[in-house]
């Protein structure tokens, strides 16, 4: 075997088309393959850095851990700027490598501080806001970072920048969930959708901007839909919606967005549904009310403002077709009317709004 395998026979060549040279690795195939292996690696072994950083000051002494951060992200933000005007690849790479996984601590640190109600010093603010100041700086100075990705970055920006916001509004003014965060939430989509969009550094972001803003905001209008039923001081709710409903109609109005018009209806609608039932008493005359009211307004209101939009008198007719006729089968099921007359009054009623309505498509 020795001399089978010998330097003798390492001169031979074998002109034949081996199998294995086809599985030989291209350099095509070394340059993808190197550059991912490195971030990898940097990811890895910042994090590999900060488990052992946090396992000496805990057996020293634990608040060494936030100073040790501190010296750390300073000297590595100094080194960044010192050269940025060069635009190394490598030193852009460790910056955005340190900081994600810094940033990645720092969100667990927010969440077990909040849940366990932990009080926090200045260290922990000023690292919190280094690692917001990373993102906003990744993303405006790093040049050698392609568009797609600092697209991506900024998606975890809007993330962590409202999980930023909600741990310290939480933590010094203890507010309840159930009313501080859908109004947070709200004012948060709009500052995504219009306000943060006006900076010029961030104009190749606008676009994922105004998504953040608006699935956000559907977000927040889908959670005061249920919490509107559910929590007893419905009526912040109710302002949540009409904000929602005024913001969503211009978004239709701008853009022809059909599910923002959806969402308009349908929480017209809720808050309909809503005040009737606070005051709610069991008559047929309080039921017809509740059913044609707000059907004969949506019909008065496609009759005499013209939309701008073609289709926008569907979505008008059909919702009010079915919030009538869903309405109408809830009443029967619920009393067992029997009484012929209110049956007739119903039909009748319900006879004017199917020609009315679909009238009105037909003049479309």
């Amino acid at each position: 075997m020795f001399f089978y395998f010998s330097p003798m026979y390492f001169t031979k060549k074998d002109n034949k088309n081996s199998v294995l040279l086809r599985i030989t690795p291209s350099k095509q195939s070394f340059k993808k393959i190197i550059p991912l292996f490195q971030k990898i690696s940097y990811l890895v072994a910042f994090f590999f850095f900060y488990i052992s950083l946090y396992g000496i000051s805990y057996y020293f002494w634990w608040q060494l851990f936030p100073y040790f951060t501190l010296l750390l992200n300073i000297f590595v933000i100094i080194i960044f700027f010192s050269t940025i005007n060069k635009q190394k690849n490598i030193i852009n790479l460790i910056y955005r490598s340190n900081f994600l996984v810094f940033s990645f601590i720092w969100i667990f640190l927010f969440v077990y501080k909040l849940i366990n109600m932990q009080q926090i010093d200045s260290i922990f603010v000023i690292n919190s806001i280094l690692s917001l100041f990373w993102l906003v700086t990744t993303i405006i100075f790093d040049k050698s970072l392609e568009t797609n990705k600092k697209k991506t970055y900024y998606i975890y920006f809007t993330i962590y920048f409202l999980i930023f916001i909600v741990f310290y509004i939480q933590h010094y003014f203890r507010l309840k969930y159930l009313l501080f965060l859908p109004y947070l939430w709200f004012i948060m989509s709009i500052f995504y959708f219009d306000i943060i969009t006006r900076i010029k550094q961030l104009f190749f972001c606008d676009d994922v901007s105004k998504y953040v803003g608006i699935f956000l905001n559907y977000f927040t209008i889908i959670c005061s839909w249920i919490l509107l039923f559910e929590y007893n001081n419905f009526w912040h709710f109710v302002l949540i919606l009409l904000g929602g409903i005024i913001f969503h109609y211009y978004i239709h109005f701008i853009y022809k967005n059909y599910i923002s018009l959806i969402l308009v209806l349908l929480s017209i609608i809720l808050i309909y549904i809503k005040n009737f039932i606070v005051i709610w008493k069991f008559d047929f005359i309080h039921f017809l009310i509740f059913i044609y009211f707000l059907p004969f307004i949506y019909l008065w209101y496609s009759f005499f403002f013209k939309n701008k939009y073609q289709y926008d008198n569907y979505f008008l007719v059909f919702s009010w077709l079915i919030f009538s006729m869903f309405s109408i089968m809830i009443y029967f099921y619920l009393y067992r009317d029997t009484n012929i007359l209110h049956l007739s009054i119903i039909l009748l009623l319900q006879s004017f709004l199917l020609f009315w309505g679909f009238a009105k498509l037909k003049t479309r």
